[in-house]
């Protein structure tokens, strides 16, 4: 796995693969963790984002996809979308699917 190095000037080094990477900016874009919209957008399995929020979790030693994407996020790993309304940043819900 290629490890991509911080995109956003951060200075920790991302430790995640660019598909990584692109999984966690897929959530904040459509605002959302839920398995089967992330496999429909991506058109690959359920078991395929599983795989992948596991290997995320488990590179960042964080418990579960929230915590992980979040972490993610506060680490300007991606870009948050501008707000039209002058808010602040984005709020990514826990996942509650049964398919974690």
């Amino acid at each position: 796995m290629e490890n991509t190095p911080s995109i956003k000037g951060n200075a920790v080094s991302c430790p995640l693969s660019k598909c990584l990477l692109e999984l966690a900016q897929l959530c904040v874009d459509l605002e959302t963790l839920d398995t089967k919209k992330l496999a429909a957008h991506l058109k690959t399995s359920l078991d395929a984002i599983n795989s992948r929020f596991k290997r995320m979790s488990e590179a960042l030693d964080k418990h579960g996809r929230d915590e992980a994407v979040l972490h993610i996020i506060n680490q300007g790993w991606v870009s948050l979308p501008a707000r039209s309304d002058g808010g602040g940043g984005q709020k990514i819900l826990p996942h509650k699917s049964k398919n974690t």
